[in-house]
């Protein structure tokens, strides 16, 4: 559950690092890159609840709840996105 724990956390400062790119760059592909992002970090999510069960002191504690944290600010900004960049096409 360790491993589990540090590759959520690992896979959710990718996820953000991807927003941030796909934010501000131009569309080069006819899929949008962001349902991309909004998928990942669902699987991010889910994968951050499940380390949670492996914490075993306060670091491993603290990883955990920025993952979820994190996960869920990206999930709702990326559903923000998708949703007034469609009303706005």
């Amino acid at each position: 559950m360790k491993r589990l724990n540090i590759g959520s956390f690992l896979l959710t400062l990718l996820c953000g690092a991807a927003a941030c790119v796909a934010s501000f760059t131009p569309p080069v592909f006819p899929l949008n890159f962001h349902y991309f992002i909004l998928g990942a970090s669902a699987i991010v999510f889910v994968l951050s609840v499940m380390g949670l069960g492996g914490v075993s002191g306060w670091k491993a504690a603290a990883r955990s709840v920025f993952s979820i944290v994190a996960c869920v600010c990206l999930i709702l900004f990326e559903a923000v996105v998708l949703v007034l960049g469609n009303l706005m096409t």
